[in-house]
């Protein structure tokens, strides 16, 4: 298979990678936003406040995950490249200010 020459890695991609214990293993950081995600779930399904908590806070824990791939360096970056066979990454992230800014790895 041919190596990719930049991969946009996005929820989707993030919420695969959490399943793969290879990823978790280069990426440990990436454990804290599985066990967030895994441990929301509304209180009561019935209840649209409770629906729209656990959603506001599942996009929370994904861009905490995104975040984490973009501040990752060093032997983890270069594991994290190999497992998903590409020779750069693209991350977009929302900063402090609520702008989506792309970080290239």
């Amino acid at each position: 298979m041919d190596t990719v020459n930049l991969l946009v890695l996005e929820e989707k991609h993030l919420k695969s990678m959490l399943t793969d214990p290879r990823f978790l293993a280069a990426v440990p950081s990436l454990q804290a936003t599985k066990n967030k995600l895994e441990q929301l779930n509304p209180k009561n399904p019935n209840c649209p406040k409770c629906i729209k908590k656990a959603r506001v806070e599942r996009t929370k824990a994904i861009r905490a995950g995104l975040l984490s791939l973009s501040q990752t360096r060093g032997a983890a970056l270069e594991q994290l490249k190999q497992l998903l066979n590409a020779r750069q990454l693209r991350i977009v992230v929302v900063n402090s200010a609520g702008q989506s800014v792309k970080v290239t790895l």
